[in-house]
């Protein structure tokens, strides 16, 4: 057996050519160690430089082992649904004999259906054939030079603070603990479903959250302050918890998988909030846009810098979230708190309008 594994290092190879032994390690998987073996092999197989084309096929599947590993399982997902309609278009063909013609007349054809998912799909190629070009599994990266497809892009509705303490109002109580926490930390969605009791400081009154929103895919943490609302929230749900249970927010749902009833974090509640801002008479409106609420709050007071806004948000810099904030200092505290004190204050102010009108 060419590949093996060591206890606590990892993968390695191990093969003779001529007698002579070549090994190398250590690695993630064993997929790993077999790719580094074969390109391994190549190179002493051919020390010119002219080893074999890898296929395309073959491309994808080493992109996507290094996706499942690494990044989300919505982000694989995507990427897996799109290498299906790839493999269509191009199966085994060699990456050298992909051209950007065949890529353009691809993401023309996309471009009919949506404007946004062909950019999305060109981004997503152009990645793929550019980790090729790093692993030195191909040479040239066929995307570049195709440029983005114009569409017009929907406004997004962002609820002001009255509509969502109206939606609030007409949630369930388990909705508005779910909803309290989103807004009073700034969170994404997947974000407060990982949340665990573990992550939540009572003592030094701070929750950490992790996103694996960066490059890389590494799962990195920030440090956001609790303001009283958010605090009441979880201290209530930690009087009432299950200690076997380590989430904030879990359930008891059907699992097609296991064909019986389950207990678990909560992976997608976004069901509810069609239900609630129908009975709130507000218009329909996802926990993302939560988000975009609380930072366009903070933006509306001129003390509030935007590096601080950013640091809540779990941003380094103003255009990406690829980069992450190492340690969230007490900084976040003050910032919090601004967004519960603006929060509240324009909230009123939306109301005293309505009366006057």
């Amino acid at each position: 057996m060419s590949q093996y594994y060591v206890k606590k290092k990892g993968w390695r190879y191990n093969f003779q050519i001529n007698k002579k032994r070549y090994t190398g390690g250590f690695y993630e998987t064993k997929n790993e160690a077999k790719r580094e073996e074969f390109l391994r092999r190549e190179e002493l197989n051919n020390p010119d430089g002219n080893r074999k084309d890898i296929s395309f096929l073959e491309l994808t599947n080493l992109r996507l082992d290094k996706l499942e590993r690494k990044q989300t399982k919505k982000y694989y997902k995507e990427n897996v649904y799109m290498a299906k309609k790839w493999y269509r278009e191009w199966g085994e063909t060699p990456c050298s004999q992909i051209t950007t013609e065949m890529i353009e007349d691809y993401l023309d054809r996309r471009s009919e259906k949506s404007a946004s998912s062909a950019n999305y799909e060109k981004t997503c190629l152009k990645t793929t054939f550019n980790f090729g070009i790093k692993k030195k599994l191909c040479k040239y990266d066929p995307v570049v030079g195709i440029e983005d497809y114009d569409y017009e892009k929907k406004e997004k509705f962002i609820p002001t603070p009255k509509q969502i303490d109206k939606v609030i109002k007409k949630a369930k109580p388990e909705q508005k603990d779910y909803l309290t926490v989103l807004r009073f930390t700034l969170a994404r969605m997947s974000e407060v479903n990982k949340l665990q009791w573990k992550d939540v400081d009572f003592k030094n009154c701070c929750l950490t959250l992790y996103s694996k929103k960066k490059k890389g895919g590494k799962r990195t943490p920030r440090k956001i302050y609790m303001v009283e609302e958010l605090l009441e929230v979880l201290k209530r749900r930690y009087k009432q918890r299950y200690p076997e249970m380590p989430w904030v927010f879990w359930h008891r749902y059907w699992s097609k998988k296991h064909k019986c009833f389950i207990k678990g974090r909560y992976k997608d509640r976004k069901h509810f909030m069609r239900t609630v801002c129908d009975k709130a008479k507000v218009k329909y409106f996802r926990f993302h846009s939560l988000r975009h609420s609380g930072a366009s709050v903070l933006a509306s007071d001129k003390e509030t810098s935007l590096p601080e806004i950013q640091a809540v948000l779990g941003h380094d810099r103003a255009t990406t979230t690829d980069t992450y904030i190492k340690e969230i200092t007490g900084s976040t505290k003050k910032t919090m708190n601004k967004l519960k004190k603006m929060t509240h204050k324009l909230a009123h102010q939306e109301e005293n309008d309505e009366q006057e009108t």
